[in-house]
């Protein structure tokens, strides 16, 4: 019996490290289209800033090798996501479901963030919550629900088994040898290299009009939508080139709730409870669902939830309430018509770059 025991013990302790290895077995086949692209310089609008660091300039190599890495499924602990997989280059880099699936059956706790023009930001997440985007690229990777790979450290020895990755990352770094560093380095400068800037509204200087256009490849609703951002104070919240928070890293409560079962940044803060970062607004037609939960569906859904649905909480963004006295608890409400509802959305559907929809320095190098 004893002898049974222990059999059965070694052939259980054989099967774990079985397990093990298969877990960190390569099972990525190499990408077949990488190709050659050139990623510098980064069109940035100039006055924009520019968080690129002195350790990390942005290389063509290093980018091709933070695209490889975006794209392969390797960096989760199953190897059944990569950070693609809830960023789609066909929808702004963002996701389609409120909740992303992560690695086994859980789901993300907020909608994926479109991930463009981050070369200009300031803090990251909903929450804010990291300062610098070499940081930000690992935590998806580690986290216990998107991929899983919480011990860190062991990604880069699973990666170096790969056929591909040494060569990569010796024409990105100098050296064969993975490291996590280099991986963090990578991703954020591809990340970096994704810039929209080829929009309608860019093509047209409709932001610089701001609703005296007279382009005849606009709309006259696109038009009357351009100087509705501006007169019902959108323009207060998503400014500047990119319509996104002031100062580059603007957060607000919005007043989706009056108590909020996600807190926000009010997590680790209870004066901020409902307080999220305020994305951008480039390619916004295309990153539905919308907020932080993704409840709403459409355009239609975040107009209509300015012009009537905003709620009195006491953290309220003081561009929601009526004026800027002391004390004043007074929602703005914008009372929109119709037509005018529609042109708001006219207007931010010209927001969409298409060109970098089908960039192909963007694209998985992974597809056959």
């Amino acid at each position: 019996m004893k002898k049974n025991l222990i059999i059965i013990g070694l052939f259980s302790a054989s099967a774990i490290l079985v397990n093990c290895n298969k877990k960190f077995k390569s099972s990525s086949n190499p990408p077949t289209n990488i190709g050659v692209h050139t990623y510098t310089p980064v069109q940035i609008p100039v006055g924009t800033t520019d968080n690129t660091p002195a350790d990390n300039p942005i290389t063509d190599a290093g980018a091709t090798l933070g695209r490889v890495l975006f794209y392969d499924k390797l960096l989760s602990i199953n190897n059944e996501k990569a950070c693609a997989s809830c960023h789609h280059q066909e929808n702004g880099f963002s996701d389609t479901k409120a909740f992303s699936p992560g690695f086994n059956t859980g789901q993300t706790a907020r909608n994926s963030m479109p991930i463009c023009n981050l070369i200009n930001a300031k803090g990251f997440f909903w929450d804010n919550r990291t300062a610098k985007l070499e940081d930000m690229v690992l935590q998806p990777i580690k986290h216990d629900v998107e991929m899983g790979m919480e011990r860190i450290e062991s990604l880069p020895a699973k990666l170096q088994t790969t056929s591909y990755y040494p060569e990569l990352f010796e024409k990105a770094f100098g050296s064969k040898d993975v490291t996590k560093d280099g991986i963090s380095k990578a991703l954020a400068q591809f990340l970096r290299c994704m810039t929209s800037y080829n929009s309608l509204a860019d093509m047209t200087d409709l932001m610089n009009s701001w609703g005296t256009n007279t382009d005849p490849r606009l709309t006259a609703g696109q038009v009357a939508g351009a100087q509705l951002f501006v007169q019902s104070g959108c323009i207060q919240c998503h400014s500047g080139s990119n319509l996104k928070g002031w100062g580059d890293e603007g957060f607000a409560n919005i007043g989706l709730e009056l108590n909020y079962a996600d807190k926000g940044m009010g997590k680790t803060d209870p004066l901020m409870e409902g307080v999220f970062k305020i994305p951008s607004l480039r390619n916004v037609a295309l990153t539905a669902p919308y907020m932080h939960d993704g409840r709403f569906q459409t355009l239609a859904d975040v107009v209509e939830h300015y012009n009537s649905g905003v709620k009195n909480h006491p953290n309220l963004s003081p561009f929601l309430r009526t004026g800027w006295i002391p004390g004043d608890t007074t929602v703005r409400r914008l009372n929109l018509t119709t037509s005018q509802k529609q042109n708001l959305v006219q207007f931010l559907e010209t927001l969409t770059d298409v060109s970098q929809l089908a960039d192909a320095k963007f694209s998985d190098p992974f597809a056959k």
